[in-house]
């Protein structure tokens, strides 16, 4: 499943710091976080983990993230 999620992760500095947060998570598989569009995206892939999981890591880490989209792939 795909998440994309609208956060405050706004420089690399902060990709950085959140970084160790979602490298650590076992259920994330792939992640991104795009700085350069006004939304800051975070793209998660995963098979485990709810929405709700993911914006518990990201506050976790000090940042703020809000669902955009879920996409299922068959």
């Amino acid at each position: 499943m795909t998440l994309q999620f609208k956060t405050n992760i706004n420089t690399i500095e902060c990709v950085q710091r959140i970084s160790p947060y979602l490298e650590d998570e076992m259920g994330i598989t792939f992640w991104h976080v795009d700085t350069e569009v006004s939304n800051k995206t975070l793209t998660i892939e995963t098979e485990t983990l709810s929405p709700s999981e993911i914006i518990s890591i990201a506050r976790k880490a000090g940042f703020i993230a809000k669902l955009l989209t879920k996409r299922v792939l068959n």
